[in-house]
């Protein structure tokens, strides 16, 4: 890990050239970068990959368990009709 060339994120210079974390990853000296929107220029020098967002949210629950006794009357009833 090292920061970018120049320090920034990139910036596109003459000839087609970039600066910063895109020109790093344009001529090779890094394999891949962690924080770098894509846009229409920096997608012709640049590929892309898919992001992948943490989930912040998590449900955690104890698995069902048999309804007690007192709420056995409650539980749920299946009926079959018939035609």
């Amino acid at each position: 890990m090292r920061p970018p060339w120049m320090n920034q994120f990139g910036a596109l210079m003459s000839g087609g050239n970039w600066s910063g974390t895109v020109g790093t990853l344009q001529y090779d000296q890094a394999d891949f970068s962690l924080v770098l929107a894509p846009t229409s220029g920096r997608i012709s020098v640049v590929e892309y990959s898919r992001l992948y967002k943490a989930e912040e949210l998590c449900i955690v629950s104890h698995k069902p368990k048999p309804l007690p006794q007192h709420l056995q009357l409650i539980k749920p009833l299946t009926c079959k009709f018939t035609s």
